[in-house]
């Protein structure tokens, strides 16, 4: 460790030496990152929510898991007219009014499905619709999180800051897959979908807190790297990834990886909705109690590798090994069910995979943005983190298409299929590991000059 790092260790406060065990902190760190884990918890609390009413409303339904694959794909062509319109708001506004624009579109958008949920109760048209919104609400909200956070934060805190601060994120998906699963046959799914805009809220007033107070902390640490509060610099995020080696890369692993997260959620959904029909229970309450399980068990496991084992990944062993964790535990997942296909051990493979998802590859997959140059970090990042993710959901109707109406796959050929997918993922990270190597060698080749030059 440098003398500085051992010195900065030593002047830190009560609130980092608390917090320790879960992160290497700073003085003056530990608030700031306590108030980003708070908002991205409550953003998770609100996610889950709608997610829990989501998978309910429509995985019933005749054909519902080929329906919900239909829907994702959908969901990109959506995003192609919502994306330029980010494009051109964050060229005239700062950080703090953009994100209060977006949360409001949310909030109203939200308040519109409330009120229309229970009268639509049953609709194949409500449930398309629902899922569609559900899903866009979910990246762009958290793509948008995290361009904020990438923007607060210098490469090295990132690397440190993000393991804790997404702490949040696995803890509120805990208590909102829990406390949806709860409330979702005593309460209307309406008043479900307002408790999520009411949360919506909650999270922007966190954000300008922690904004205040980041800008404070640097301004009192007389750094010259100031708290970007002004508009965008014009320009196109198509631009700036088809001018980036890097950027197509992580949009490629994007396509690639939610294929393969897509295509196991067909097979889970198969695998549940026999079971349902087969229970002799309501279809409907064995999917939400179910869900609500399976996403409680996906969760608690996702924050204890959060709280122990994603940041010490990061700031040991670095970004780029860390890419290569998920995809080798899904390449022996979906190995383990086409050779022994049942429900449980579907179950026990994708909670791996679904784990591993939320907590180090997600905290990963943000991380690789540190070395992204500011406009980057939104323009392009909004346009991977949202459009590119769905191109994989369109990928993984494909693949499902083909297979069921093609090639007459079984769930145990979707599970091979996957195995073959996930080989593309392991050469796309590797190109991505190659050129972030790159990256980070100038940027600290730049640095190094802007010191001596000082």
């Amino acid at each position: 460790m440098s003398s500085d790092a051992t010195a900065a260790k030593a002047k830190r406060g009560v609130l980092e030496w608390v917090l320790a065990p879960f992160a290497e902190l700073r003085r003056g760190e530990g608030a700031t990152a306590l108030l980003l884990g708070a908002q991205v918890f409550v953003l998770l609390f609100a996610y889950y929510l709608l997610k829990v009413t989501r998978e309910a409303l429509i995985t019933p339904l005749e054909g519902g898991p080929r329906m919900k694959a239909a829907a994702a794909a959908g969901m990109a062509l959506l995003l192609v007219p919502l994306l330029r319109g980010y494009d051109a708001l964050s060229a005239r506004v700062g950080r703090t009014r953009l994100l209060g624009v977006t949360t409001s579109v949310f909030v109203l958008c939200l308040g519109v499905l409330g009120a229309l949920a229970d009268a639509w109760h049953g609709s194949a048209t409500l449930a398309v619709a629902f899922f569609v919104f559900v899903g866009i609400f979910n990246v762009f909200v958290i793509a948008q999180f995290w361009s904020l956070a990438n923007d607060l934060y210098a490469p090295s805190e990132g690397r440190r800051l993000f393991g804790l601060i997404a702490v949040g994120s696995a803890s509120g998906a805990i208590v909102g897959a829990q406390v949806a699963k709860k409330l979702f046959v005593a309460y209307a799914h309406g008043r479900l979908i307002f408790g999520a805009a009411a949360l919506l809220v909650v999270a922007l007033g966190l954000a300008r807190v922690a904004f205040a107070r980041e800008a404070q902390r640097v301004r009192d640490a007389s750094n010259t790297r100031p708290a970007e509060t002004a508009p965008l610099a014009p320009g196109s995020a198509w631009a700036q990834l088809v001018g980036s080696r890097y950027f197509l890369l992580i949009a490629a692993l994007l396509v690639v990886y939610n294929c393969v997260n897509s295509v196991g959620e067909f097979v889970l959904s198969s695998g549940v909705r026999e079971a349902a029909w087969a229970s002799g229970q309501v279809p409907e309450a064995f999917v939400a109690s179910f869900m609500g399980d399976f996403f409680s068990g996906v969760n608690a496991v996702t924050l204890v590798l959060q709280l122990f084992v994603v940041s010490r990944v990061l700031t040991h062993a670095g970004v780029r090994a860390a890419l290569f964790v998920m995809p080798v535990v899904a390449l022996g997942g979906y190995a383990a069910i086409g050779g022994i296909l049942a429900l449980p051990v579907i179950r026990l493979a994708k909670t791996a995979e679904n784990a591993l998802d939320y907590s180090l590859q997600s905290t990963t997959r943000q991380a690789l943005w540190l070395v992204a140059a500011r406009a980057e970090k939104y323009k392009a990042k909004a346009l991977v983190d949202t459009f590119f993710v769905r191109i994989g959901d369109v990928a993984a109707f494909g693949v499902i298409t083909l297979g069921l109406d093609v090639l007459h796959l079984s769930t145990r050929g979707f599970a091979f299929a996957n195995v073959a997918l996930v080989l593309v993922w392991l050469a796309v990270a590797w190109g991505i590991a190659r050129e972030h190597a790159r990256r980070e060698a100038a940027l600290a080749a730049a640095g190094a000059n802007t010191h001596a030059a000082a």
